[in-house]
């Protein structure tokens, strides 16, 4: 597949869009960049939805904003600005989730077994009562225990996209804050987003910085100004510093915060230098 270039292209007001994902085009796990194929009840035939829109499998039912946009190259397409994800409710929907290859240990063949022995139940199943997947054929108990830790995983990612989702966080980093964090990604950020910016590549103070205050913290909290005094040295030393004015510092950073919160930097500076 070409993947597409940033083109000239015309658009359209915006627009919402629901419908069911039949296949994932493309995926790029780092930004989340992700072609999809839609099924829509308010569109005929199919629908290709392109945007940052996180790890979304097929079956799955999307609610999207966004807007309709005219590509030179590709046609008519739904470029999404926000998209929330839900479980599937058809059994085709169903069948296309479990065998999209998400839960590991579980294909197509599998996935359609586990449909006939459940029906629409199987989701609740997998949630609530998983060793009844023990009465499908091919599922012994060495194969329901990778069954079972790959269903947690993934519910483990979704509730990490909801709760960016709900603090309009964009999923772009979802992926790589789960692989750091596993299943204490959601508590982390409520913790200290700020340490994402030293842990996660790709993720620097404004990402960080904009993330948190969505959550709560204000303006003149620790983390904040520790995470600021850091992010502004390492500027200077990818500037060819090896050491900075103590009071050039001070200015830089009031410049960045808009007010005057000498005290709180001091203090930060204080605990940063007291963790080396």
């Amino acid at each position: 597949m070409v993947l597409q270039s940033k083109p000239k292209y015309s658009s359209q007001p915006e627009a919402a869009l629901t419908g069911e994902v039949l296949s994932v085009v493309f995926h790029n796990p780092d930004t989340n960049y992700s072609v999809l194929r839609v099924q829509s009840p308010d569109e005929p035939g199919q629908v290709t939805v392109v945007g940052n829109m996180g790890q979304v499998v097929p079956g799955e039912s999307v609610s999207l904003t966004g807007k309709w946009v005219e590509h030179p190259k590709f046609g008519r397409q739904y470029q999404a600005e926000s998209c929330v994800q839900s479980l599937p409710a058809s059994i085709n929907g169903i069948q296309r989730y479990l065998g999209s290859g998400m839960i590991k240990g579980v294909g197509p063949a599998l996935a359609e077994k586990m449909i006939d022995a459940f029906g629409q139940d199987v989701l609740d199943i997998l949630d609530t009562n998983p060793k009844r997947l023990l009465n499908v054929e091919g599922i012994g108990p060495k194969k329901l225990d990778t069954i079972q830790q790959s269903w947690a995983a993934q519910r483990e990612i979704r509730s990490l996209l909801i709760f960016l989702q709900t603090y309009e966080v964009p999923p772009t980093f979802a992926g790589r804050i789960f692989q750091r964090y596993g299943a204490g990604a959601v508590q982390k950020l409520q913790d200290n987003p700020y340490d994402l910016a030293y842990e996660i590549r790709g993720i620097g103070f404004k990402t960080a910085d904009a993330m948190a205050l969505k959550l709560g913290f204000s303006e003149d909290s620790p983390e904040r100004l520790e995470a600021l005094l850091v992010f502004l040295l390492f500027q200077c030393s990818e500037q060819g510093h090896v050491f900075f004015p103590l009071e050039d510092l001070f200015h830089r950073a009031t410049e960045v915060l808009g007010s005057d919160l000498r005290g709180g930097l001091e203090g930060a500076l204080a605990r940063l230098q007291e963790r080396k």
